[in-house]
This record gives structure tokens, C-alpha cells and sequence, in this order.
């Protein structure tokens, strides 16, 4: 049985009613342990996604300074020995404004 777009939205208005009276009633009904244990393992679904959004973001676990032609420039060194020269720091090196180029972000 296929119901009508009418239908389907007063069948979402009338769960989403539902959801919001049951999510009250359910902690109306918790102890306040239970409700801080809910609150706690809500806490931790949320970091955990966050943990996995962001996995592949490439760290940098030491800052060096590369000298280059007596030129000093800062650095981060990500895992792997990869060297990433910051846009502030190379204009600084080559006698620059350390500010970005307008449109530059």
C-alpha cells in the first residue's frame, strides 16, 4: 500500500510528536544515575565519531626550523619526515609581508 505525499507528512508530523513526548517521558522515568549514564555514553558515541571523521588528517608531532641559504623558515614535521612550510613563514623568510595575499586562505 503506497500512501499519498499527504499522508506521509502527517504521518512524520505525528511520529516526530511521539519522539517528542517519549523522549521526555523516558527521562522523566531514568534515575539521575541513569540519566548522567545516558548522557555519558551519548558523549562518548559522539567523540568516537569525531575520532573517525577525522583519522586520516596527517599529524605533526615535532616543529624544526629549516635552514635554507642562511635563511631560517619554520616548519612541521609530519609523521613520515614530510616538511610543510606555513605561507606566513616562507613570506617572513624571503623578507615578505607575514599577512597572506588578499583571496588567499
Amino acid at each position: 500500500m503506497e500512501l499519498s505525499e499527504k499522508e506521509k507528512k502527517a504521518a512524520r508530523a505525528f511520529a516526530r510528536l511521539g519522539g517528542l513526548k517519549g523522549g521526555k517521558a523516558r527521562g522523566e522515568a531514568m534515575t539521575p544515575e541513569e540519566r548522567s549514564q545516558q548522557a555519558r555514553d551519548a558523549a562518548q558515541a559522539r567523540w568516537a565519531k569525531r575520532d573517525v571523521m577525522h583519522r586520516d588528517i596527517p599529524q605533526a608531532p615535532h616543529t624544526a626550523i629549516l635552514t635554507i641559504g642562511g635563511v631560517e623558515i619554520p616548519c612541521a614535521v609530519l609523521d613520515g619526515g614530510l616538511r610543510v612550510l606555513s605561507e606566513r613563514g616562507v613570506m617572513k623568510a624571503l623578507g615578505g609581508s607575514e599577512e597572506a595575499p588578499a583571496g588567499d586562505a
